[in-house]
This record gives C-alpha cells, structure tokens and sequence, in this order.
C-alpha cells in the first residue's frame, strides 16, 4: 500500500512538473512573440512627425510669402531676397527646431563614441567629414532653394519648395530614429526614404529650373553615401536580443529603446 502511494505521489509530482514546465514554455514563448510584435505606436508616431513637422514648414512658407510681399512694398526688391534666403538657409540647417521629435544630430565626440560602441564598414568617412559635408549641402539646398523662389515668381507655395519641406522632415524623422532610438533596422529604410525623398526634390527642382536641380543633386549623392553606410552598419551590427535588428519597429525593442532612454536620463 505505502509503495502504491508513493508511486502516486511521484505520478502528481511529475505531472505538476509537466505543466509547470508547459506553462512557462508558453510564457516564453507568449513574450519572445510579444516582443517581435510590429510596434503600430512607433510607426503612428513617426508618420505623424513627419506629417505634422511637413504641415508646419508649409505653413511657414505662407507667412514668409506674406511678410517677402510686405518687406518688398516697404523696403525694396533686395529685401524680400535676403529674408528668403536667410529662411532657406536656417532650416537647411535647422529644419529639426519644427520637428516634434528630438532629431539633434550626433556630435563628432558622440560620433567617436558611437564607433568604439559598434561596428562600422572599413570605408566609412572619418567623424570629420559629416559636419563639414552636411554644412556644404544645407548651402546648396539655401541656393537652389532661392532660385526656385525667383523662378516661381517670387513665390514660396510651390511644389518644388513643399517637396523640399516634405524631405527635411523626413530627414529629422530619420535622424530621431537612428540617433536618438538609435534603431539599426528602422533606420534602414527611414534612410531609403530620406534618400528617394532627396531624389523627389532634385528631380521637381531640375524640372522647374535646371541649374537648381544641378546645385541640389550633389546632395542626393551624398544620401546614397549615407544609405549605404547605414544598411552596413546594420548588417554588421545585432540588437539588443543578439540578433539582426528588425527593419519594422517591434513592442520588445521599443521596450529597450525606453530603458535605455530612462537609464541615460538619470545618469
């Protein structure tokens, strides 16, 4: 009798075990397909950024059309000139300062930093040369920019011109997404999207005055550069689960983007 109990109790021990054991293989496995879920909130917030940082830029461009026509009736041809152009060149290199979104872009320690952390392509440029490179596009984009303005007429409410507040936003979208989130795989085709964005531009700019699309195309150039250095550090580089970074954002990377983002702040 005592030997058929025992072999009772060893039966519900090992049955408890099974479905212990089955239990939290489920909870694994309910939180590994949890945290590869698409993140819909990231995309949202993205698509909005862009949207609403597009919207604003826009809407900048109307109260510069009005106030170029008053400064013109009130001092001069050469002052609404002046007022556009120094628009053109401040958000050429400022765009972000409309951008709900923290899109600052690395700093060259910051960049120094960033290449002890992960691994890079054996051609990517010295920290050096992206200020110095993006510094020489945002003069590009000011001067094509101001040659479009004068052969629309003087007018900021162009398409040429909305494509390019549409690109700048995409831009600082993408500069939060692999600065600040610090994304390898979003940043991927967030970067192909800058890039077609900047094709877009220069293609309206040619189509509307040649010599603009020309001054504006190095800059494209330079985005194809930017892609594929971008799309190497993401192959070269896993995630924070040792793997390859997914290309869509995921609930779990969210997460670690959020601990990350808590831990620098109370630092």
């Amino acid at each position: 009798e005592q030997h058929r109990r025992r072999g009772c109790q060893d039966e519900q021990h090992r049955r408890t075990a099974i479905i212990s054991h089955a239990a939290g293989t489920k909870s694994i496995r309910k939180r590994i397909s949890d945290d590869e879920q698409l993140d819909g909130g990231a995309l949202v917030k993205y698509f909005g950024a862009v949207a609403l940082q597009t919207g604003t830029m826009t809407g900048a461009l109307w109260v510069l059309q009005q106030a170029s026509v008053a400064l013109g009736e009130a001092a001069g041809e050469d002052a609404p000139r002046a007022l556009v152009g120094l628009f053109f060149l401040v958000v050429s290199l400022r765009s972000r300062i409309f951008s709900p979104l923290d899109a600052s872009r690395p700093t060259i320690k910051g960049e120094k930093s960033a290449i002890m952390d992960m691994r890079r392509p054996s051609w990517m440029p010295p920290p050096l040369t992206f200020p110095v490179v993006w510094s020489l596009i945002a003069l590009l984009r000011t001067i094509s920019s101001l040659i479009i303005w004068e052969t629309s007429g003087n007018t900021t409410l162009v398409v040429p011109l909305v494509f390019m507040m549409l690109h700048l936003s995409v831009g600082d979208c993408w500069n939060y997404i692999n600065n600040q989130e610090k994304r390898l795989g979003v940043a991927v085709p967030g970067v192909f999207a800058c890039w077609f964005s900047c094709i877009a531009v220069v293609v309206a700019y040619y189509q509307a005055d040649q010599t603009a699309g020309l001054i504006l195309a190095p800059s494209a150039v330079w985005l194809g550069v930017a892609t594929a250095l971008i799309t190497s550090i993401w192959t070269l580089n896993n995630n924070y689960k040792g793997q390859r970074a997914a290309l869509l954002p995921t609930k779990g990377e969210s997460r670690a983007v959020a601990a990350a983002a808590a831990a620098a702040a109370s630092n």
